[in-house]
């Protein structure tokens, strides 16, 4: 049932990433939904599992934004592979912790995207580092708090039980 429900998030995190958010919040500086999905199934999730809901959230992400699949793909196991190997080997139950567990697999998809673009101009580059910096802190912030809904997902489907993943 849980599998459904992540499904369902996916598309939802979709739209309101790539269209509700645009409406009030610069697309440069706005979190990003799809990276706290893929680094919570990464930290929550067997390989296989994960690394699946990350190419159908690639794939999705591809067909709503007309970017390459590839490209995204590329860039979301990225993401996926720095995730989990933060939660395997450093993360533990706290928020700081939590915070570095998503602003680090979120920074480095951005990093490897903004070197991908290859801008030639160092003060262009320095700019879009600087929006890479800001956005990555504010899919920080919002992660924490969409990293509870999905532990309540988890829980309430009998997914994991756990009392939570984040400190009370």
């Amino acid at each position: 049932m849980s599998i459904f429900i992540y499904i369902c998030m996916v598309f939802l995190f979709t739209v309101i990433q790539t269209s509700f958010l645009n409406l009030f919040i610069p697309s440069r500086i706005s979190p990003d939904l799809l990276s706290v999905l893929i680094v919570y199934l990464a930290m929550t999730r067997s390989f296989r599992e994960g690394l699946l809901f990350t190419l159908l959230t690639g794939y999705i992400l591809s067909l709503h934004t007309s970017v390459g699949f590839l490209n995204i793909v590329l860039f979301s196991i990225i993401t996926f592979s720095v995730a989990r190997y933060i939660s395997l080997n450093f993360y533990t139950n706290d928020f700081k912790y939590l915070f570095l567990s998503i602003a680090l697999p979120v920074f480095a998809n951005k990093l490897f995207m903004l070197i991908w673009l290859r801008f030639g101009n160092f003060l262009i580059f320095m700019e879009h580092f600087l929006y890479v910096i800001i956005g990555t802190v504010s899919t920080a912030v919002v992660g924490i708090l969409v990293f509870r809904l999905f532990n309540w997902i988890d829980v309430m489907t009998k997914r994991i039980n756990l009392d939570s993943i984040v400190e009370e």
